[in-house]
């Protein structure tokens, strides 16, 4: 799985709806390399450079989906950071198998 379609999806997991404005996130795999990823609460996208892709998200659940270009792609997180604040971090795991950790880099509200 392309890291840009697990770092999309697994960044918007910090409890999302909790928030209006966007949210920055540092994805960090147990394997590969770290990606930042811009997710604006307002319009339920998320952004990795010029990508950007709409997304679910399951509170109940903690589980978030998101319809990457690759595909639908869904993360079950291991708590929800809720009220989001920067420095939370929480571990995840995808439907592809992937874990690893995302923090919150930057909130604007």
């Amino acid at each position: 799985m392309k890291k840009s379609v697990i770092a999309i999806v697994a960044s918007l997991a910090l409890s999302a709806p909790a928030l209006a404005g966007t949210m920055t996130l540092e994805f960090v795999p147990t394997e590969g390399e770290t990606v930042t990823v811009v997710l604006n609460t307002e319009t339920s996208m998320a952004t990795m450079g010029d990508t950007s892709v709409p997304f679910t998200f399951d509170e109940a659940a903690k589980t978030l989906c998101a319809d990457a270009p690759e595909g639908n792609v869904c993360v079950t997180m291991d708590e929800i950071v809720n009220p989001p604040t920067v420095g939370a971090s929480t571990g995840y795991t995808s439907t592809t198998g992937e874990t690893g950790t995302m923090t919150i880099k930057a909130i604007d509200e």
